[in-house]
């Protein structure tokens, strides 16, 4: 099932007890909110295409194949 966003859409892949995979696809120029969650982590990786991620303040620019970590507590905005 595909949910659209007001940035692009996503679907979720595959969801079991202790972890959750989801395809995020976000429209060239539009952005995520800022993400946080106190209780998980997250990765993120970037399959097709570049965009930049902010955590904890530090910009980074991630292209195809490189991954992003978000650990509890952290900030990410994509």
């Amino acid at each position: 099932m595909v949910t659209d966003r007001p940035w692009g859409y996503y679907a979720i892949l595959e969801e079991r007890i202790k972890h959750k995979v989801k395809r995020i696809v976000v429209y060239e120029g539009q952005r995520l909110s800022l993400q946080s969650h106190s209780k998980r982590q997250e990765t993120w990786v970037f399959i097709k295409g570049v965009g930049s991620v902010e955590v904890d303040d530090v910009k980074y620019l991630r292209s195809e194949e490189h991954t992003s970590e978000l650990q509890s507590r952290q900030y990410l905005v994509c």
